[in-house]
């Protein structure tokens, strides 16, 4: 009996480690941490529960390992197998989390408690950042409060440690409802310093994902006729859009230069993105791809036709994840990526779960202008909320049939 607890405290230690690791430098900790919790689910309950547990929830099983296994299928195909092969590897959270979480029993407030160890995660890797900069600053080492230079603190590209400022933003402004005065203040705290975060990264994608956010819970709050709540919340989304819009930080960045002297993407190069991309998906295959991994020179040529010379000399994706899907799988990888995003929104809404509705259509505007599955923190992030929402409805309806 006390050996099945420690087993069980040892996986529950584990998944919180995944969740914990996310927001902190490189990827090599947050990959040890999914090893740790692969070890742990196999000792954790008997292998027939598992498998009893895993074919109740075949379907969200295959959806939500289904980028997986088209990675997988592509190899087949790709022009660069070995390359192929690392993108694969890099897309194993896909299937690992979907097998550890689907055929494990994990209560709700379990979730719960890993989403608020994810956020208070998030500041606490902020922190850090803040106290790095604050320390390159007293000691005239340069000013890295502003776009990629602050970033480059946690080692996590720009838009991916945006996404993860605002993912642990919504968690926050939806628990403001709580009655413990002491925790409210925390959380208030918490949202105001990550609002400041946000503003010092300066990515445009996340002001316009806060907008989505903050119109989302003034629908929640008219719809509970909390009126004078939601026309507060409004003015204030309003505010904080047109403030982030017009600050300073943004207005540098459209410039197109950093005060490191690096080139910064703006509207013109995003558009040049996607032309490229669509001209060589229209050239090339635009029912299989390209391929897992398929290192295609002429969408590079196709940058240089146009005249981006950034897009060509690095080497950029399309910023665009559904055009990445369809420049690599073409259109099962289009209608795949739909279908996830689809059933994450329908059974949020079917349930009327406006939480996890909100967090769908963050993924979904981030998405709109990169592309958040190439690298591993958004393949990452995007599996553990996208897995623990489904097992947390699924098991929810479970138990009202039981």
């Amino acid at each position: 009996m006390i050996m099945e607890k420690l087993k069980e405290l040892f996986f529950y230690w584990s998944l919180a480690l995944v969740f914990m690791t996310v927001p902190f430098p490189k990827d090599s900790l947050n990959s040890l941490s999914i090893i740790i919790l692969t070890l742990a689910w196999l000792f954790y309950k008997p292998f027939s529960e598992k498998i009893k547990r895993l074919k109740k929830m075949a379907l969200p099983f295959i959806i939500s390992s289904s980028l997986f296994w088209l990675n997988l299928i592509g190899l087949f195909y790709t022009d660069d197998l070995f390359l192929g092969m690392g993108v694969v590897q890099k897309n194993l959270p896909f299937l690992i989390l979907s097998i550890v979480i689907f055929s494990s029993d994990i209560s709700k407030d379990s979730i719960k408690y890993l989403f608020k160890i994810f956020s208070i995660s998030v500041v606490a890797a902020s922190l850090f950042a803040v106290s790095k900069a604050l320390y390159f600053s007293i000691h005239n080492l340069g000013d890295f409060f502003y776009y990629a230079e602050f970033s480059k603190l946690l080692e996590i590209h720009t838009t991916y440690f945006a996404l993860l400022l605002v993912l642990a933003l919504v968690y926050f402004l939806f628990q403001m409802r709580i009655k413990n005065k002491s925790t409210f203040i925390l959380y208030v705290t918490a949202s105001v310093f990550l609002l400041i975060m946000i503003y010092i990264v300066s990515s445009r994608i996340s002001i316009i994902a806060l907008a989505v956010a903050f119109t989302v819970i003034c629908l929640k709050e008219f719809k509970n006729n909390n009126k004078v709540i939601s026309i507060l919340v409004l003015m204030c989304g309003l505010l904080l859009t047109v403030a982030y819009l017009f600050s300073p930080n943004i207005q540098k960045r459209n410039t197109g230069n950093s005060d490191f002297g690096m080139a910064t993407p703006n509207l013109s190069t995003r558009s040049l993105h996607w032309q490229g991309v669509i001209n060589t998906i229209s050239s090339a295959n635009p029912f299989l791809g390209l391929g897992t991994g398929a290192t295609d020179e002429s969408l590079y040529n196709e940058y240089k036709e146009l005249g981006f010379k950034e897009g060509y000399r690095f080497k950029y994706n399309a910023h665009n994840q559904f055009l990445e899907s369809a420049l690599s799988f073409g259109l099962p990888g289009i209608i795949t990526l739909i279908t996830i995003l689809s059933f994450f929104i329908f059974i949020s809404y079917k349930d009327n779960d406006l939480f996890y509705l909100t967090i769908a259509l963050v993924f979904i505007t981030f998405m709109m202008t990169e592309s958040i599955l190439e690298r591993q923190k958004g393949i990452v992030v995007f599996a553990l909320f996208f897995t623990s929402c489904l097992v947390l409805k699924i098991s929810k309806k479970e138990e009202i049939s039981a």
